[in-house]
């Protein structure tokens, strides 16, 4: 056994990245990809638990980079992510109104729809073709209030399109 003093140990926890817990890119050759988050990573799964720490925000962050998703895809094809994997972001660690609500917005959000439909037109917004009508709505209250009052329609438009979580317009 080696033996290191305090300041060889602090200097090295300091020298550690810092982004990869809060959501930053991860460069491609710091990624490490173990065997037990294959499940975690499939696209049919829906929603991915974990303690803090396991890796739920580092697999968001290093996901919406072709190179890692091409890299997964390479190094094991079960995960069923490659590099021609869309993805789209429905929720996350910084605000980004044209992806999804803000906390704010969506707790006002949740006083005129329920959570489902909330989810939904997250879901929609990033499915619907840019022709959709509901692409052509501002902000989320009226696009929620799209969705609400126009179920036949978003189903009918954006159905076709392959959705993460099996999300298929029902």
């Amino acid at each position: 056994m080696t033996n290191l003093d305090a300041c060889e140990i602090r200097a090295a926890l300091e020298g550690l990245p810092h982004e990869t817990s809060y959501g930053e890119p991860t460069p491609v050759g710091q990624v490490y990809f173990p065997q037990s988050h294959l499940k975690a990573l499939h696209p049919d799964v829906a929603l991915v638990k974990g303690m803090r720490g396991a890796g739920k925000t580092f697999w968001w962050s290093a996901l919406q980079d072709e190179q890692v998703r091409r890299l997964i895809g390479e190094s094991h094809e079960r995960t069923g992510i490659d590099h021609r994997t869309e993805l789209r972001t429905g929720f996350g660690v910084r605000p980004a109104l044209d992806d999804y609500p803000s906390k704010d917005v969506l707790g006002h959000l949740l006083q005129q729809a329920n959570a489902r439909v909330a989810w939904r037109t997250v879901q929609a917004w990033h499915l619907a073709p840019h022709d959709h009508p509901l692409q052509q709505k501002e902000d989320w209250v009226s696009r929620v209030d799209y969705v609400q009052g126009n179920p036949d329609r978003r189903v009918q438009r954006c159905e076709s399109r392959p959705a993460l979580g099996g999300w298929r317009g029902d």
